[in-house]
């Protein structure tokens, strides 16, 4: 009986593609192409999961399905971008996504910790605009003059957001 032989491809790292592109959009193709392109994922997880969709559906090939996809979004929660999206209030995670990908095509990361770079810029940014909301809410009242609280928990509370904000923004001017 005559098996088909399977080989292994090489996985071409991403990042490598990126430093040797030689334009603009060569790096976006790249970049897009890294997000969707099956061949930069795990074959064997691919596989099993489009194997175990063919089969009825049962409760145990659900129950497995579902452990599959978990499985491939836990490899790939921070390449994808959704550790960063999910890092970051609610109304915020699709202005992540789109920052994240304008900002990986312009810079073109080479190695995956300039990457990552990137994704902690990008969570710097977007928690310092919120704890500068929660700063003004507490400081201010809705008409802009500014609330004269006697609670010393809430004052408290503004003093903490505000040193955590200054930290935020020092640590933004070293990435």
């Amino acid at each position: 009986m005559n098996v088909p032989v399977i080989t292994k491809q090489p996985k071409i790292n991403p990042f490598q593609r990126l430093a040797e592109a030689s334009s603009h959009e060569e790096r976006k193709t790249i970049l897009d192409n890294a997000l969707t392109d099956e061949d930069q994922r795990d074959e064997s997880l691919i596989l099993s999961i489009k194997d175990i969709s063919n089969e009825p559906q049962t409760e145990a090939t659900k129950k497995h399905l579902e452990e599959l996809i978990s499985k491939y979004i836990k490899r790939t929660y921070v390449s994808t971008g959704l550790q960063s999206s999910s890092s970051v209030h609610t109304l915020d995670q699709e202005a992540v996504h789109d920052v994240r990908k304008q900002l990986l095509t312009e810079f073109a990361p080479v190695s995956a910790s300039e990457a990552l770079v990137i994704d902690q810029a990008i969570n710097s940014y977007f928690r310092s605009l919120r704890l500068s909301q929660i700063h003004l809410h507490l400081t201010q009242d809705p008409k802009g003059e500014i609330r004269m609280w006697d609670n010393q928990q809430i004052i408290n509370f503004v003093k903490e957001a505000g040193k955590y904000a200054r930290n935020l923004l020092s640590i933004m001017k070293i990435l």
